[in-house]
């Protein structure tokens, strides 16, 4: 599966925008005793829930990207996400639930979904 580029151009993610990760230990407390932690993992995935806002024409070229290169979301995509050190590229793919639930206010067309990287990327 090829990993396509976000159309250079495009507005991109709106900053306002939530992140989830998944912890990399879990803490068990015993009956009797102190509690001990547990590495579970090294390497867990990040989510972003992000908005997209386009004019009518920018949200044809979204449109047309997700649809054409994207295979209707299915690929991962590079795409530079802001984060607290600047603006790093992540390769990213789009989940299925709830996937660009489309609003329109005045001429400007807005998305909502959810993406995931393997990890944050730091520079």
């Amino acid at each position: 599966m090829a990993i396509v580029d976000y159309p250079t151009g495009l507005g991109t993610v709106l900053m306002t925008k939530s992140r989830n990760q998944a912890a990399t230990f879990s803490i068990y407390e015993p009956k009797s005793g102190p509690g001990y932690t547990k590495n579970t993992s090294i390497d867990v995935p990040v989510f972003w829930d992000v908005t997209f806002k386009f004019s009518a024409a920018d949200a044809q070229r979204f449109h047309a990207w997700f649809m054409g290169p994207l295979n209707r979301g299915r690929n991962q995509f590079n795409m530079l996400l802001s984060t607290e050190f600047g603006n790093v590229s992540h390769v990213c793919q789009f989940m299925p639930d709830s996937l660009l639930p489309q609003s329109r206010e005045a001429n400007i067309h807005t998305y909502t979904a959810q993406i995931r990287s393997e990890a944050i990327k730091y520079p």
